[in-house]
């Protein structure tokens, strides 16, 4: 097997010495610190050449391209307990904001009666308004208290499932990148779909560009399997804060986090422009399985929605169903003498 060398195309890229100024780092340390890093990947890059010759794919599949697709589908399978994780604490989290919202008719009242008992007086909107401030803190504070107590706050269900995926994300990604960099890589020679080699960018910009609607899309499933209800419900809750951030002066964003994914998605277009063939290869397959991974658990949710609804709706109605009373009265039991 070819082993990859320790310093190829790292000298040619890297700076002649300058002069050493005070504050500055210098030069050599840098390119002995590049060099150290691109030389702890050389045996994991010569391992993974090893895999990809070893292992048995028909001819007509190329072995390169392959192992890698097939390392993406391990890795992410082999995070998929991480996933479901995350996936049940969003849930839980869902569960307690429907509990907090069953809770609304109870707390207006509650609220109500505490503006009367306080003394609280003014014109209609300005009590319109208090009520609402009112009401909106306490669902906020219970709604808080239940995801504390459901251990299935956000603020740490989504770091920690970035921070546990990302650094065999980053490492993979390193590795391709130390395999396409050497000049006698075998990645030059093999070819796959639109990547004339694995060693070069796409010519032709296609991963790049599928890799960015793929990514978008991963933002906006769930929306795709909403029912209407479901969609009227979220509708007006955006019209009621558009309007309550009008009258604050403020800007409304629908969601900042989804927005802030949508950005990450176009800059992942221009990272994606400036790496080797093996690693657009590497991120398509990634986000590739991510959003057939998201559509799955989103049919799944999507079903368990709906047949919730229907319950509570069958439940309902059997409730508010009248009495209907017997017009005939039963026949008197007949005993035998």
């Amino acid at each position: 097997m070819l082993a990859l060398s320790s310093h190829a195309v790292l000298a040619r890229a890297l700076p002649t010495a300058l002069p050493a100024r005070s504050g500055l780092r210098r030069p050599a340390q840098r390119r002995f610190f590049w060099s150290e890093l691109y030389n702890g990947l050389t045996p994991a890059a010569n391992e993974f050449l090893d895999l990809a010759t070893a292992l048995p794919f028909p001819p007509s599949f190329p072995p390169y391209a392959s192992t890698i697709i097939l390392g993406t589908v391990l890795l992410r399978l082999a995070f998929l307990p991480t996933v479901l994780w995350s996936r049940s604490k969003v849930l839980k989290m869902e569960q307690a904001q429907q509990d907090v919202e069953k809770m609304l008719p109870t707390i207006q009242q509650q609220e109500f009666h505490a503006m009367r008992k306080e003394g609280i007086r003014g014109e209609k909107q300005y009590l319109i308004d208090t009520h609402r401030e009112r009401v909106n803190g306490v669902m906020t504070r219970k709604f808080n208290e239940l995801i504390k107590e459901r251990k299935c706050d956000p603020k740490w269900t989504i770091p920690v499932s970035a921070l546990v995926q990302a650094p065999p994300y980053i490492a993979f990604s390193m590795i391709l990148s130390r395999v396409a960099a050497d000049p006698l890589t075998p990645f030059r020679s093999e070819s796959f779909m639109t990547l004339t080699s694995l060693a070069h960018s796409d010519p032709t910009m296609t991963l790049p560009i599928v890799l960015g609607i793929i990514s978008m899309a991963n933002v906006d499933t769930r929306n795709w399997w909403l029912t209407a209800a479901e969609r009227e419900r979220e509708k007006k809750y955006h019209e009621w804060k558009a309007a309550k951030a009008e009258q604050q002066g403020k800007a409304y964003i629908q969601s900042p986090l989804k927005s802030a994914l949508r950005g990450l998605s176009v800059v992942r277009i221009g990272l994606a422009m400036l790496v080797p063939g093996a690693v657009q290869l590497y991120w398509v397959a990634s986000a590739g399985f991510g959003l057939a991974q998201t559509i799955v658990f989103d049919l799944i949710d999507s079903r368990r929605r709906r047949h919730k609804a229907a319950l509570e709706a069958s439940v309902k109605k059997a409730a508010e169903a009248p009495v209907v009373k017997r017009l005939i009265k039963p026949l008197p039991k007949v005993t035998k003498k």
